[in-house]
């Protein structure tokens, strides 16, 4: 039982896209400060030469979405109250005994989807997907068979790249950070 709730807490965090106090900085970059929300086109109007990266991982995602035996719209979409991990660690849809397929949303208290994530045979498997308020997509990670893979994207309000974390088949390989303008601040790479 512990072990469940510890996955969940695992995926949660990995997938969590909240403020990150180790980002180096330092003192000359100021504090990201909340912004309208802008589309892309807007911002590409706003700061031409600014590249808004939406999605990096075309290859990873064919891939992975080809491993479902059909498309993955057709597959169900529970709410997150309706499944439960098993003493395997496997996610369940409450009452059916093989391990869940399909999608399932966490939604927020004003009913909005704050979470969504693929699972193939019981493990997070495919686009997992943090939104805010606005249902702006914050976050975009990959899981491959329960194994962070690809790009890990987080955005701005305003449709700029906030971070990218680099992994392959569950190792972490770095990551770049930008501030609010776009402007590249740090970048690191696992040795």
């Amino acid at each position: 039982m512990l072990w469940r709730a510890s996955h969940f807490i695992l995926l949660i965090h990995l997938l969590s896209c909240g403020e990150d106090v180790s980002t180096g900085l330092g003192p000359d970059v100021d504090k990201p400060t909340p912004s309208v929300v802008l589309s892309p086109e807007q911002v590409k109007e706003r700061a031409p030469g600014v590249q808004i990266r939406e999605r990096v991982n075309k290859g990873v995602s064919k891939k992975i979405l080809n491993e479902f035996e059909k498309p993955l719209h057709t597959y169900p979409l529970l709410d997150h109250t309706m499944v439960e991990y098993g003493k395997d660690g496997l996610l369940y849809r409450k009452g059916v005994d093989g391990p869940f397929s399909g999608r399932m949303i966490h939604m927020g208290q004003g009913g909005d989807s704050i979470l969504e994530a693929s699972f193939l045979d019981g493990r997070p498997h495919g686009a997992q997907i943090r939104k805010n308020k606005d249902g702006r997509v914050i976050m975009e990670a990959w899981m491959d068979r329960g194994v962070l893979t690809g790009v890990k994207t987080k955005w701005w309000d305003d449709g700029r790249v906030r971070e990218e974390e680099y992994w392959e088949n569950g190792s972490y390989r770095g990551r770049s950070i930008w501030d609010e303008s776009g402007r590249l601040v740090k970048e690191e790479r696992a040795r």
